[in-house]
């Protein structure tokens, strides 16, 4: 039977896998990186006794924010969100964020909250790296911008001489959410693999991680309208029934 080969930290691993069982989906779970506290944290409190706007572009960076400050989120600032799953996470967390329809940096942009934003103060919670665009326009709107890394993504040691074959008798499509893990796939296959790598089909999350996967060479790309589990689920399901009508 076709699997489905899954790439997200753990534990959302864990909870796309069994949505998918649920349709008798089966997959393979093989997280890539791990996810660790960042070096910004014990500064963060500092950071929002300072700031006017809030923007998290992950699940992640909320959920170790969170930790940090105990729930305790200053009712004062603007929260926002880079999209659905990380507006969610801030409900969870009793905060009301802003998501934009487009959930991309460029979606948040065009938002009317966030374009006249001169000498306001805004912090951004990431991880230890990641797109510049979102700060580099704010700041050019006159915005004092700053970064809280809130969490650090780690490789996790993979045998790929014993995955990736594996793999290859199994897997026809490979569900990716951001260009970190995109790019370790394509380092765990040697030439002729990344070959067969190519050939599955990719369900990814943006314009711009489906612009990044059509450079090295995928050329069967679904994108999903949100990083949510539910949605990836949906869009796979598209492709699978696309491919079965075929």
């Amino acid at each position: 039977m076709t699997k489905v080969l899954l790439t997200r930290p753990e534990q959302e691993c864990d909870e796309l896998q069994q949505l998918l069982a649920a349709d008798g989906i089966e997959t393979v779970s093989q997280p890539l990186f791990t996810i660790q506290p960042g070096r910004h944290l014990q500064l963060l409190a500092d950071m929002l006794a300072a700031a006017d706007k809030v923007i998290a572009v992950s699940k992640h960076a909320v959920s170790f924010a969170n930790q940090q400050l105990a729930s305790c989120w200053p009712h004062r600032l603007s929260y926002f969100a880079v999209g659905q799953a990380t507006q969610g996470i801030w409900q969870q967390v009793g905060v009301n964020a802003i998501a934009p329809q487009q959930q991309t940096s460029e979606g948040l942009l065009v938002l009317p909250q966030l374009t006249d934003v001169n000498q306001q103060n805004i912090v951004i919670l990431r991880g230890q790296s990641g797109r510049e665009l979102l700060a580099q326009q704010l700041s050019e709107r006159g915005a004092k911008v700053n970064y809280c890394e809130c969490y650090q993504r780690s490789a996790i040691t993979l045998n790929s001489s014993q995955l990736v074959p594996y793999w290859q008798q199994h897997i026809s499509y490979l569900i990716v959410t951001s260009g970190e893990q995109l790019s370790r796939l394509q380092a765990l296959c040697d030439e002729s693999q990344q070959r067969w790598l190519y050939s599955n089909t990719l369900i990814t999350v943006s314009q711009r991680l489906a612009n990044l996967a059509r450079t090295m060479g995928f050329n069967q790309i679904l994108i999903s309208p949100s990083a949510n589990n539910r949605a990836l689920k949906e869009t796979l399901l598209t492709a699978m029934n696309k491919a079965k009508s075929i």
